[in-house]
Order: C-alpha cells, then structure tokens, then sequence
C-alpha cells in the first residue's frame, strides 16, 4: 500500500462539514435521541450500564454512515442493540473498567488510556463482528502516535465550545454534530490508512 501522511485539521473539518450536508438533522436527532436515553437509562439501576455501549455505537454507526456519504437514519442509533448487543456492553464495561483502573495509579495514565481507546465505538460500529476485546485491542493500535494528534485536533474546537457557551447551548444544534462528525473523520483518517 502507498504510504499517505494523515489530513491536517483543516482537512479533517472540511471533510466534516461536507459530510454533514443532507445528514446535520439527523445526526442532531440521534444526538438529542441518545442522551434522552442515556439519561432515563441512568435512572434505573443498571441502565445506564446496560445501554451505554449500544447506544454509543448506534451513535458511532449514525456518524460513520455520514462520512460515508450515505445517508444516515434514525434506526441507525438502535443498531448496537440489533447487532452484536452482547459485545457492545461488554466493550462499554471494559473500557469503563480499564479506564478507571489506569486512573487508580494516577490522573494522567487513566487520561492516556482514555484516549487510547477512544476509537472503541467507531470501530465496532464499522465492523459488527468484532469482539469487545478486538476493538478495545484495535483501538490501541490505531491510537498508537495519534493520542496527541488527537488532544490537539480536539483543542482546536475552543473556539466553538465557547460559542455554544456564550448562546446558552443553541449554537449546540450545529457545533455538536460538527464535531462528532469531524471525530469520526479523524477516525476514518487512521482507520483507512492502518487497516486498509
């Protein structure tokens, strides 16, 4: 394969804003949709734990079918339940736990892991054969030299986030499925250049 340098951040938020013509209400919905459930989830015992990880991979599923130029549906958010329900909760409990594992030894080791794995859903999302345990592994791999790339290409977005501040969230509408889908670009960055 011919190596390729990754998309710089102008590239990755070009590429963002592009996808999200045709699919900025949608995966508002699917925003608004999934915390809604997050939240009445969290208020039963277990709930939250229960759906976070299908929820988080519908949402992932809504963002790649995005940047995919396909267009995104709702039902895409309830595909971690319809597909590989099992391993998408168990991927959330691991992550959860290694996490906080790391985050025993110190703040920044758990930080480090967080960002190691933040890749997870994205990828279960695009792959529904994985296992937890090969995503959380994949995630690592594709992380590897890109956790700061990513620290950074998140800090770019202050900017933004002081926007949604100062219009008492409203500006949300729009900043919040840019960024995810600027993410899932990021993530499609090193996924294509790693596995492809």
């Amino acid at each position: 394969m011919e190596y390729r340098s990754y998309a710089d951040t102008g590239e990755l938020k070009r590429r963002a804003r592009e996808s999200l013509k045709g699919n900025l209400g949608i995966t508002l919905l699917a925003e608004i949709l999934g915390k809604i459930l997050l939240t009445i989830a969290a208020v039963i015992p277990f709930g939250g734990l229960v759906v976070s990880g299908p929820i988080l991979v519908g949402t992932a599923g809504v963002y790649n079918r995005a940047t995919d130029h396909d267009s995104s549906e709702l039902s895409d958010l309830f595909s971690g339940f319809r597909y590989n329900f099992v391993e998408n909760f168990l991927m959330a409990l691991l992550k959860g736990v290694f996490i906080f594992l790391w985050s025993l030894l110190f703040l920044i080791p758990g930080i480090v892991k967080g960002y190691s794995y933040a890749m997870t859903e994205y990828l279960m999302a695009r792959d529904r054969e994985l296992t937890a345990m090969d995503a959380l592994k994949l995630s690592r791999e594709l992380m590897k030299g890109n956790k700061f790339r990513l620290l950074l290409f998140q800090l770019s977005f202050i900017g933004w986030i002081l926007l949604m501040i100062l219009t008492c969230g409203i500006a949300g509408i729009f900043v919040i499925p840019y960024m995810q889908t600027a993410t899932t670009e990021f993530f499609n960055d090193i996924y294509f250049e790693k596995m492809i």
